[in-house]
């Protein structure tokens, strides 16, 4: 009896339940060799950072007046016995910039400094793991078609993912924004718009990038998710005034809008961070750039990638498919626009990678989005080994070449996105028409 493509699947691969079982055990094996690793990484950055800054929230001081009074918060929480790390590679002082993460996120982490450096750093790990669970079953579990070895192969490929084992190893906040995003997209799905703009909302109030994704809520004319993001926000605003306080709400608010769109930060793979290195390696100048035409090279660059993204979005979806594509196009446009972006924010690529498989699975993705996903992945597979192979000394100038490769698996990844969104468009054309 022949099987329809309802039916069949396209990921006959991950399908196999001794291939299932496999990548299960590896991912088991990997999540146990990363928890063990941990224990030498209590009380280190970036963990310590989020603790120093809310311990120093919760006591009264402004932890985003000046980067260089870490010294003297930690002495006047007197938390120089609380194993934490205060300084981090060349005698730099610990801390993120800080207008990386909002007076909301602080409020949020404010009750983990209650428990002490070992408490407050584990109960973080946990939440953690919880949430990116959590991420896994709104992506796969929730989704009908896939089998059940499909959902343990493409989860245990998202737990073999190196970024997200550097969000474990740094104790990074990226993993709750990934929950709330892939929250808002399931939400967006079904049509509970208020539900989805809630959770924009929120992830916008602990960093601002996801609030990227407006223009697409704007191209898809999802007015009503996009009005109560923007109740969201002017909530979470008056919660920051109400509770952090006028004085600390606005010097977080000047030190972010001074951010500039370049980044001499040689881990970033922001689009001014890759210029700035491009003007490194042409000029041996390690200055932050400044010039006209570096400027317009990056700026060109950013416009051209929100252009394509725009233009995917304002064609109609296919009307078959389990979810849009065009979503995880501007997930993957962020991670490239941000203006610091480092390797952990590579497991939002989760999202496009996720939408896909789904199309994979209904054999509906066009085969160039296929092998560019598939080259992302391998790139942020091998890359991270590659360069531990390659570069035992720490060389400063071949770790620079290696951010390049792992930059690289944005760009593959925003590619597959676009051509996955246009092509499934495309081919909706005369199936729509006709109806």
């Amino acid at each position: 009896m022949p099987i329809d493509n309802e039916q069949r699947s396209g990921l006959s691969f991950l399908n196999d339940r001794l291939i299932a079982g496999a990548l299960a055990a590896l991912a088991l094996a990997y999540a146990l060799f990363m928890l063990l690793g941990l224990r030498a990484r209590v009380g280190h950055y970036d963990f310590s950072t989020f603790y120093i800054w809310s311990s120093a929230l919760r006591a009264g001081l402004n932890p985003f007046h000046s980067h260089s009074d870490v010294d003297a918060m930690v002495s006047a929480l007197h938390l120089q016995s609380a194993g934490l790390q205060v300084t981090v590679v060349e005698g730099t002082k610990s801390g993120l910039p800080l207008d990386s993460y909002t007076p909301i996120f602080l409020l949020l982490f404010e009750p983990l400094t209650l428990l002490g450096t070992a408490g407050a750093y584990w109960t973080w790990t946990f939440i953690n793991a919880g949430l990116f669970g959590a991420t896994l079953f709104l992506l796969f579990g929730r989704a009908p078609r896939l089998s059940t070895a499909a959902k343990i192969s493409l989860a245990s490929l998202a737990i073999l993912y190196p970024p997200l084992g550097q969000n474990f190893f740094w104790g990074q906040a990226q993993i709750p924004l990934l929950f709330l995003i892939v929250v808002a997209m399931r939400c967006l799905e079904s049509g509970r718009d208020a539900a989805a703009g809630l959770a924009i909302a929120l992830a916008g109030l602990i960093k601002v990038f996801p609030l990227a994704v407006l223009p697409y809520l704007a191209l898809r004319r999802r007015w009503r998710a996009i009005g109560y993001t923007i109740a969201g926000l002017a909530t979470g605003g008056i919660v920051s005034l109400v509770m952090v306080g006028p004085e600390r709400s606005i010097d977080f608010v000047a030190s972010y809008a001074g951010r500039s769109f370049f980044n001499d930060e040689r881990f970033s793979m922001s689009i001014g961070s890759h210029v700035w290195r491009l003007h490194h390696l042409l000029t041996g100048n390690m200055a932050q750039i400044s010039s006209v035409e570096a400027f317009t090279i990056a700026s060109i660059a950013g416009v051209v990638m929100i252009v394509l993204a725009a233009l995917a979005t304002r064609r109609e979806s296919s009307p078959s498919a389990t979810t849009d594509p065009a979503f995880g196009l501007w997930i993957a446009a962020i991670v490239l626009l941000t203006p610091t972006s480092w390797l952990v924010y590579l497991v939002f690529l989760i999202v496009p990678y996720a939408q896909l498989a789904f199309s994979i699975d209904r054999f509906s993705a066009p085969r160039r989005a296929v092998w560019l996903g598939i080259a992302s992945y391998a790139v942020a597979e091998l890359a991270p080994r590659a360069a531990h192979l390659f570069n035992p000394g720490g060389s400063p100038a071949i770790a620079m070449f290696w951010q390049e490769v792992y930059a690289l698996s944005a760009v593959l990844a925003f590619a597959s996105a676009y051509y996955l969104a246009m092509d499934l468009a495309a081919a909706s054309q005369p199936s729509m028409k006709q109806a």
